[in-house]
């Protein structure tokens, strides 16, 4: 300090010059990295996470329509109920294959599509059952409970997703 203290006032005017410049300069690198990190982030989010949020909510829509085409067939009777399940399982099934396409990490789209399929499979027997007057009541109750946690899995699935992404985008 006693160093400071002797030196001329237009070197100290010099010398807190410097540190001024040297504490901007350092901040100005902080700020780009900053700036840079967050323009990678942005970009994942532009390109994955907000197609991904589409997509998952898409599929949750396309899961409700699906349980609801399966149950109004048994309801009405009608056949064409369970062809327009079968479109949709068809369109939710391609939909995984995007989710996986966009983040291959994301997803065991595998598992995914054959739980799917199960699903499909298990709600098509028994909708014709019922309405082709066919159904054996005594695995009914079999196939029933493997529906049911067919779809509680794959509603967990989704709901594991939405917690994958970020909570910006889920709120």
């Amino acid at each position: 300090m006693q160093f400071f203290k002797e030196l001329r006032i237009l070197y100290k005017i010099y010398a807190i010059l410097t540190v001024a410049l040297l504490s901007f300069a350092i901040n100005l690198a902080i700020s780009l990295t900053s700036i840079s990190k967050n323009q990678i982030l942005l970009e994942e989010v532009q390109n994955t996470a907000i197609h991904l949020v589409n997509l998952t909510s898409e599929n949750l829509t396309s899961w409700q329509r699906i349980d609801e085409s399966y149950t109004q067939s048994v309801s009405f009777g009608d056949e064409d109920l369970i062809e327009d399940a079968s479109l949709l399982v068809n369109s939710l099934l391609t939909s995984i294959e995007k989710i996986h396409s966009l983040k291959a990490d994301f997803s065991d789209a595998q598992s995914l599509k054959s739980h799917i399929t199960k699903y499909n499979m298990i709600a098509k027997e028994i909708s014709l059952g019922f309405i082709n007057e066919e159904i054996d009541f005594q695995a009914l109750r079999e196939k029933s409970n493997k529906k049911q946690i067919l779809l509680k899995r794959l509603v967990k699935f989704y709901y594991l997703i939405s917690k994958q992404l970020p909570l910006s985008l889920t709120a």
